[in-house]
C-alpha cells in the first residue's frame, strides 16, 4: 500500500508540472521524482522497495493501448525485474542446451492479463466465480504440499 502511495504522490506532482505546459520541466521533474521515489522506497522499506515505485512510474509513463505503450511497458517491466532486481536464475534444458532464466523475469507474464483487461466485466456466472475464489487457497495448498516433499 505504501508503494502505491509513493507512486501516487510522484504521479500527482508530475501531473501538476505537466499542466503548466512546459515539457522540458515535466521531463526533469519526472526523472527527479523517479530517483526520489526510488530512494524513498528503499528508505521506507515499502513492498518491492524502490523498484515498485519505478514500476508504477513505468506504467504511468506508458499508459495507453498503442503499440509503443505496450512495448514500453514490457521493456520497463523487463528492465526493472531482470536487470535491476535480478536474483535467482533457474537452469532450463532446451533442445540439449542449458539456458538460465532469471526467476524474476516471470513477472513479465503479468502483462498478459493486464493487456487483456478492457475495463468491462467478463463472463460472470457462479462456476467461474467459484473457480476464481478457490484458485488462491488451492494453489497455496498445493505449493505447501510440494514444499513438504
Amino acid at each position: 500500500m505504501w508503494t502505491f502511495i509513493l507512486g501516487l504522490l510522484c504521479i500527482t506532482a508530475i501531473e501538476k508540472t505537466r499542466n503548466k505546459g512546459k515539457p522540458l520541466l515535466t521531463m526533469i521533474v519526472f526523472l527527479l521524482l523517479a530517483v526520489v521515489g526510488y530512494l524513498l522506497g528503499f528508505i521506507a522499506m515499502v513492498d518491492y522497495f524502490g523498484y515498485g515505485v519505478l514500476m508504477i512510474l513505468v506504467f504511468y509513463l506508458f499508459r495507453g493501448r498503442k503499440w509503443w505503450c505496450l512495448l514500453g511497458q514490457f521493456v520497463g517491466l523487463f528492465w526493472i525485474n531482470v536487470m535491476l532486481i535480478g536474483g535467482l536464475s533457474v537452469p532450463v534444458q532446451i533442445l540439449g542446451h542449458e539456458i538460465f532464466i532469471v526467476q524474476q523475469s516471470m513477472a513479465c507474464l503479468a502483462l498478459v492479463p493486464i493487456w487483456l483487461y478492457t475495463g468491462k466485466q467478463g463472463p460472470h456466472n457462479k462456476i467461474i466465480q467459484t473457480c476464481f475464489y478457490a484458485f488462491y487457497p488451492v494453489h497455496i495448498l498445493i505449493l505447501s504440499l510440494v514444499a513438504l516433499l
